[in-house]
Order: C-alpha cells, then structure tokens, then sequence
C-alpha cells in the first residue's frame, strides 16, 4: 500500500515516524519548507500549493493520502475531498477524537491560520461541555525549522505561549500544530505543573486499517533541504536518512 503524508514542513517527519512504527507501507513523504510556515499564508495561497503537493505525490500512485498538517487541514481539506478521489486522514479529525476522550479544559497550541479558523475549538466544544483556549503560537515554526538552535528564542517564545496554561493549569494541552511535538521534552520542562499533552499523530497511528506491507520503505522529499534539515531529520528517525530536494509546479 503507498501512503502518501504531507506536510507544510519539518513537522510532517514527526508525524511520519509515529505512524510508520505501528503501520508498514511504502510511505512517500512531501514536506515544504520552501514555503513554511503555511500558518500566515492566506486560504487560496494554501489551496493552490496543497494541490500541487497532492499531484506531485500522485506521480507514485499513492492509494491513500496523510493531510499531516493542521492548517492544510483547516483551511482546504475540503477542497481537496472535492478536487480528488482520495482517501485523506486527517491530523485535526485525529486531534478532536483524541482530545474528546479526555476530561478538562483544552489550551489549543497551533498557527494563526488554525486559530483563525476556530477548527479545534468548534469541534470540541460541539460535543463536549468545556473551555477550549486558543493560541497562535507563530514564533515556533520557524524555530524549529531552523533547527532549534537559537534557544533563547524557543524558551522566550514558550514562556510567552504557555503562560496561559501555567497561569490556570489547563489540564489538556493539544498540539495543534504537527511541528510542536518536536519540541513537545521543552514543553514539559516549561510546565509549572504535569498536564495531559496530546499529540494527534500518536492517536493517528492507532487509526490507520490500510492493508500493511510487510516491511516500511521511506521516500522523503523536501522543497528546501539545509544542514539543519537533515539534522533535524536524522534526529527524528534516529538514524540516517536520504532526503531529496525537489521542486513544485
């Protein structure tokens, strides 16, 4: 079975790695860090480079697609269910189901674009009684796509973003952006108390019944790949992996 995931980033491998320990397929991945972060863009401009993400996937015969970004799935999933006739499993379907299981308020961490939409709050305020606070956390996707090595800058920023959180001990934080997992050990040290942290992916990975392969074969492309790239990269799968650089149309 080819699946293929993508994302407007880094975030995406994250993604990757998680599903890909439970589920074996041919996994093409597409991650455009040329243009990330997709949370300032506007709704056209992430329709049009979310199509022609889906048609230079489509080149490999992909079966089944992973919408593993938050503000692709807000803001032209839609779309794309309408556009094509494919299967698309959605991060966000996967961040409301998980969250619905829990007890509490909710602090939504995620772009502005996500924000803006209301997606997360919406929904799990619709079946559930309780607070949901959103945050646009737009300082941290280009942190971590550059590979985290200014620190002060992701301490400043967390202190900023989770200040909400520490201030009323919101005890579910949902990580509405596929990035934020990557630094989800220094959300937990910011923490000033132990909360439920939840990361759709992890629920993702438990919710794929495509017929699996016998082994995983990882095809990774990139729209900009950096020293820091591949860094981040290896990290992640903790190991060496290949990276080719491409380019959309």
């Amino acid at each position: 079975m080819k699946v293929g995931v993508f994302d407007s980033g880094l975030g995406g491998l994250n993604v990757l790695n998680t599903i890909s320990q439970k589920n074996k397929h041919d996994y093409y991945f597409l991650g455009d860090s040329l243009r990330a972060p997709y949370g300032d863009r506007s709704s056209e401009e992430i329709r049009k480079f979310s199509t022609q993400i889906v048609e230079f996937l489509a080149e490999f015969g992909i079966d089944h697609y992973v919408v593993a970004c938050n503000t692709i799935c807000a803001t032209s999933l839609d779309f794309l269910r309408e556009k094509y006739r494919y299967t698309f499993l959605s991060i966000v379907d996967m961040g409301v189901l998980e969250t619905l299981k829990t007890k509490g308020d909710v602090l939504v961490l995620a772009t502005r674009r996500t924000v803006e939409t209301h997606v997360y709050k919406n929904r799990i305020q619709k079946n559930s009684n309780r607070n949901v606070k959103e945050i646009a956390a737009v300082k941290l996707v280009p942190i971590i796509e550059n590979g985290m090595e200014d620190r002060k800058s992701l301490s400043d920023a967390l202190d900023e973003y989770l200040n909400f959180a520490n201030k009323n001990k919101t005890p579910n934080i949902l990580l509405g952006c596929t990035h934020f997992p990557i630094i989800k050990d220094e959300i937990e040290k910011k923490l000033k108390y132990k909360a439920n942290i939840i990361d759709p992916a992890e629920y993702l990975k438990d919710h794929m019944d495509f017929e699996q392969s016998k082994k995983n074969n990882l095809h990774l492309f990139m729209t900009s790949k950096t020293i820091q790239t591949q860094k981040t990269a290896d990290q992640i799968f903790e190991k060496k992996v290949d990276i080719e650089q491409v380019s959309l149309k």
